[in-house]
């Protein structure tokens, strides 16, 4: 597996909503002038967990290329949680176009963010490894 070390990704595990949560999306929901419901998006969410499981997506995935960004720092997102079940995963499925770029940031890369669109810009920019490989 090629890492050149990028990343935020779930991996379902037990997820939960606390009232509290919702109330804090609804709120900043409302605040941004926002039309969606969030009790709405998390139940559909909760109901459809495997669909966004990128653990058990990897087979299909590692032949993709992928780029993983994450925070070192992010407490929402952890890298033992999130990030290396899934790399493991992709690992294990000989997933060989992955890069991983890890941030000196938390969840929302507070301090990092021109950093973070340059990097992605880059990765969106670069020929597809899996296509030239074709």
């Amino acid at each position: 597996m090629n890492l050149d070390v990028t990343l935020n990704l779930r991996n379902s595990g037990n997820i939960g909503v606390e009232t509290d949560t919702v109330s804090s999306i609804e709120e900043g929901a409302s605040n941004a002038g926002l039309r969606a419901n969030p009790k709405e998006i998390i139940t559909e969410l909760l109901a459809d967990l495997d669909k966004y499981d990128l653990v058990k997506h990897a087979d299909e995935l590692s032949s993709k290329d992928i780029l993983i960004i994450g925070g070192w720092r992010d407490q929402e997102a952890d890298m033992e949680h999130h990030i290396l079940p899934f790399i493991r995963a992709l690992q294990r499925h000989g997933a060989n176009h992955v890069q991983m770029e890890i941030f000196d940031s938390d969840h929302s890369f507070t301090n990092v963010r021109g950093q973070l669109v340059e990097r992605i810009l880059s990765w969106l920019k670069t020929p597809s490894m899996t296509t030239m490989a074709r």
